[in-house]
């Protein structure tokens, strides 16, 4: 026989179903995000814009694109000043410096949100002399031992003086701005033909006494040699050396912020399904998030499709669980409607945050900030009537 709820049951089960009700409107999510990317930061009209919309319409996080393709929107005594700002009329213009002022005036958490290995991704060579393009080939990553790609070059991961080099970039953005965090993107390989520039072949023989350019062209005298049982457990073992230089990185990051800043959050920007950032990008990111390694990451799950959105946000928090993820979810692909369809279910998962991609592709679509807060952030005015 059912007996009536007590006063204490009902007052549970009113709690219950407020806790269904309340991702309807965004109450769940602790961080809304948006990443801005380097073109809103080209002069002191666009930042304070930029700052403005995204305070008024119902983010609290954004994160700001400072080094893009190896240069900086920031002064820097390591990386040259980026081609968009060389020449400004405002001689003294910093945009990191202003957006972090200016977001914090607006309440804001300003993360300078770095492009790690990248370097150039244009037809067109640097201007700059002084561009790492210029000073280090030596550095770039190779697919095939000689060959690069001029209009995808990355640094090269296995390189201890690329690690260096990229250290001392992070340590001079943390130490000269008042910045809440430190972004992360484009910590990987280019994909999984690389990297096979001596110098990483060299360090790989040097451990394995194999030449992995060799392994990874299906020698036919490597397989005399180790047999297929061999070539699996070397082939394995090649996956897990690249994934080990990337994280070395990483950990080396979270390693000078807990020395010198110890309130910066650290966080990345990661390729959304596990097993293809492992073996395709040398990504590891579940061992970043679940070694603490970083505070947090953002699988970026831009597909048009929500289904596929939402099984990319799931893996991922079984993977790290939900206090160490934000679903990155795209808005330059799909109308606003399904943006917001995207939030409301992700965040029905449980996520504790969101980050769109992007700011830009939001603000060249009149309405389109205006229709995601009517229909899922809200205003500061409604955050001060809640």
């Amino acid at each position: 026989m059912n007996s009536p709820l007590s006063p204490r049951r009902l007052s549970w089960a009113f709690c219950f179903l407020g806790w269904i009700v309340a991702p309807l409107r965004g109450e769940a999510l602790e961080t809304k995000a948006l990443w801005v990317v380097k073109d809103a930061l080209c002069s002191p009209a666009s930042v304070s814009e930029m700052t403005r919309t995204a305070w008024k319409n119902g983010f609290n996080l954004i994160l700001v694109q400072v080094r893009s393709r190896g240069d900086a929107f920031y002064r820097s005594q390591f990386v040259p000043l980026a081609e968009a700002i060389q020449g400004s009329q405002e001689p003294e213009f910093d945009p990191l410096k202003l957006a972090v002022e200016e977001g914090h005036r607006a309440g804001l958490q300003v993360h300078a949100w770095v492009n790690i290995y990248i370097l150039w991704s244009s037809p067109y060579h640097p201007v700059n002399p002084k561009h790492l393009f210029y000073l280090h080939p030596d550095w770039f990553a190779r697919s095939d031992g000689s060959r690069i790609r001029p209009k995808k070059i990355f640094l090269s991961p296995e390189l201890p003086q690329v690690r260096e080099h990229l250290l001392n970039v992070i340590e001079e953005i943390i130490e000269n701005y008042q910045i809440d965090g430190l972004h992360l993107d484009y910590v990987r390989y280019p994909n999984n033909h690389y990297d096979y520039n001596l110098t990483a072949r060299t360090r790989f023989m040097q451990r394995y006494a194999i030449d992995p350019l060799g392994l990874a062209q299906g020698s036919e005298k490597l397989a005399d040699i180790f047999g297929v049982v061999g070539i699996e457990d070397l082939s394995r073992k090649r996956l897990a050396w690249r994934a080990e230089q990337v994280t070395r990185l990483v950990e080396a990051i979270h390693d000078l912020i807990s020395k010198k800043k110890p309130w910066i959050t650290l966080s990345a920007a990661v390729k959304p399904d596990v097993d293809e950032a492992y073996r395709k990008y040398g990504q590891d990111w579940t061992e970043w998030a679940n070694r603490g390694l970083v505070d947090f990451v953002i699988p970026m799950a831009y597909s048009k499709d929500t289904e596929v959105v939402v099984q990319q946000v799931e893996q991922a928090m079984r993977a790290v669980g939900r206090k160490r993820l934000y679903a990155g979810i795209g808005t330059y692909n799909k109308p606003i409607s399904e943006t917001l369809r995207q939030i409301q279910s992700v965040e029905a998962l449980g996520v504790e945050g969101i980050c769109l991609f992007s700011y830009n592709s939001l603000e060249k679509e009149p309405g389109s900030f205006e229709r995601l807060r009517a229909g899922f952030l809200p205003s500061p005015q409604e955050r001060k009537r809640r």
